[in-house]
């Protein structure tokens, strides 16, 4: 479970990352939930290729802070903004547990906090 407070400004992007994996220090496989003004989209990043696993459309006001939660469990993913499930998804089967973490893209995002619970790492 990873749970992360955001701020951000139109035109940008920010969210959660889990389930990272990298070779010589580059990321080659992640999953995203990216908040955006338009609302959320969990996407799948493999060797250099995005992929949308589910979208929530719904306009996000930018200038109020954010809560954002990603569940892992099992090969399940469940999305939430401001403690409401929006987006429910698979991975595939080959992701390990890999890092975790916040990315930011294509503008100005602010993280007021991360919080993150290993609840059972069988799953």
């Amino acid at each position: 479970v990873l749970d992360v407070d955001v701020t951000f400004e139109p035109g940008s992007a920010i969210g959660p990352v889990v389930l990272a994996q990298e070779a010589d220090g580059a990321v080659f496989a992640m999953y995203w939930f990216a908040l955006h003004t338009n609302g959320a989209t969990l996407w799948r990043f493999h060797e250099k290729t995005w992929t949308a696993v589910g979208q929530y459309r719904a306009p996000i006001n930018p200038a109020a802070p954010h809560s954002l939660r990603l569940d892992v469990r099992g090969s399940e993913l469940k999305a939430y903004v401001d403690e409401t499930l929006v987006i429910r998804g698979r991975h595939s089967g080959g992701a390990a547990p890999g890092r975790f973490g916040v990315l930011a893209r294509q503008g100005i995002a602010g993280l007021r906090g991360l919080r993150y619970a290993v609840l059972d790492p069988s799953e």
